[in-house]
């Protein structure tokens, strides 16, 4: 992306250090249950993977929030929703940038 910015006439000031984490540790650090009831992922391009690295068999959130910036009919056909499926979700519903998922196996109460 740095790269990308340089190249479009942009200055890099500054090269950071981040540390990084899965979804699966922040959620480990935090004493998540296997199943909770919402998790947003929005990390600007990455979020497949994201999805890659988050173990469905050990944290399994009832409704799961995906950035994405296609199209249904492409977000149908996308890896992300792949897995998703895969991984027990189904498909709900999709704001401009964000794609809706449901466990298959919860009702949702209303």
């Amino acid at each position: 992306m740095a790269k990308e910015c340089v190249r479009l006439g942009y200055r890099l000031e500054a090269k950071p250090t981040l540390e990084m984490s899965t979804v699966n540790d922040l959620l480990t650090k935090a004493r998540a249950p296997r199943t909770f009831d919402f998790l947003s992922i929005d990390v600007e391009g990455l979020d497949e993977e994201v999805l890659a690295g988050l173990d469905f068999t050990r944290y399994h959130p009832r409704i799961l929030l995906n950035e994405s910036h296609l199209d249904v009919s492409a977000q149908l056909l996308s890896k992300s929703h792949a897995r998703l499926e895969q991984a027990g979700y189904l498909f709900f519903a999709k704001t401009a940038r964000t794609c809706f998922y449901l466990d298959k196996e919860w009702s949702a109460p209303c």
